[in-house]
Formats: structure tokens, C-alpha cells, sequence
């Protein structure tokens, strides 16, 4: 193998961020479709932004296409995404100490084969989304205990929904 160069460096950006160890108030669980995580490919009132800042959190995302679906997935071609989905998880919850664990879905989703994948009928929809939210509250207060609270949101086109069960 060659010997590496000196690399050429150009800082891009300057600002000031304490580099200090913090903690934060949530970890989400979220979908890669990023309508929902960046401002710019969506109407920004809609995004996980400012749904974080109307609950006055600090967080940290972790994307998974469809979001919780792998979490409660019994495919076992998902298994190692799982397990290192779980490892992530685990990760946050030992390096950030997040008081809450955010398990979100939004309706239309490519994970799940978008409105398709139901027929176009949204009763089917909220079923399967309302279920595989209830399997994986259920799993990771199994796996997580009480190191963390779990709440339950459906992202659409309107706005977000909080689930209770």
C-alpha cells in the first residue's frame, strides 16, 4: 500500500459547539424519508424539527427505512439490522440518557409499501401502523426496562398524532 499523503484540509463552515459531554431529552426512532427530518424537502412546520422544538426536546435520530417496522420485523433476512438497530439503541440510551424513547411511523410509507401496500385503505393502514406501535413499545420496555419511557407518534400529511394504548 502507498504511503498517504498529507491531506489538504479547508475548513467549509466555522461556528462554536461546546465539546462537551450532554445529554438529551429524546431518542427517535424515525424513518429515512427525509420529509420528515429536513426542513428543506418539506413544508418545515411539518418535520421532526419543529415537532421537537413544540416539545421543547433535545434529540437524537435513529433512521431506519419504515421507521419502528424493523424493530417488531420477524423476516429473518432483518435480523442483523435488527440486532444493530437494538445496539444503537442501547448505545444512546448508555451515552445520552435519553428520558424518552420516541418510536414513530408516518402514514404513505415507503417501508411499508406506501398506500399500496394497504390497498389505499386507511382503515388497514392505521391497523397495521397502531399494531407493529404496540409491538414495539412492547419490546423495547422489554428489552430497555425503565431506563427510558416510550411514547408513540404517526407522522402524515397534517401533522403528528400522539398514541396511547
Amino acid at each position: 500500500m502507498a504511503e498517504m499523503p498529507a491531506p489538504k484540509v479547508k475548513r467549509v463552515l466555522e461556528f462554536h459547539i461546546e465539546m462537551k459531554h450532554f445529554d438529551v431529552d429524546a431518542a427517535l426512532i424515525l424513518c429515512i424519508d427525509p420529509r420528515w427530518w429536513n426542513p428543506r424537502a418539506a413544508n418545515p412546520s411539518a418535520t421532526i424539527v419543529e415537532f421537537v422544538k413544540a416539545k421543547g426536546w433535545s434529540f437524537v435520530p435513529l433512521t431506519e427505512a419504515g421507521g419502528i417496522k424493523l424493530l417488531v420485523s420477524g423476516d429473518p433476512k432483518d435480523a442483523v439490522l435488527k440486532q444493530a438497530m437494538f445496539q444503537r439503541i442501547e448505545q444512546e440510551i448508555e451515552l445520552h440518557h435519553p428520558k424518552v424513547l420516541g418510536l414513530t411511523v408516518h402514514r404513505d410509507c415507503g417501508g411499508y409499501g406506501y398506500a399500496e401496500g394497504f390497498d389505499h385503505d386507511p382503515g388497514k393502514e392505521n391497523a397495521r401502523l397502531y399494531g407493529d406501535l404496540w409491538k414495539a413499545k412492547n419490546v423495547l420496555e422489554e428489552k430497555f426496562g425503565a431506563r427510558a419511557r416510550t411514547e408513540l407518534y404517526i407522522f402524515d400529511g397534517k401533522g403528528v398524532e400522539e398514541v396511547s394504548f
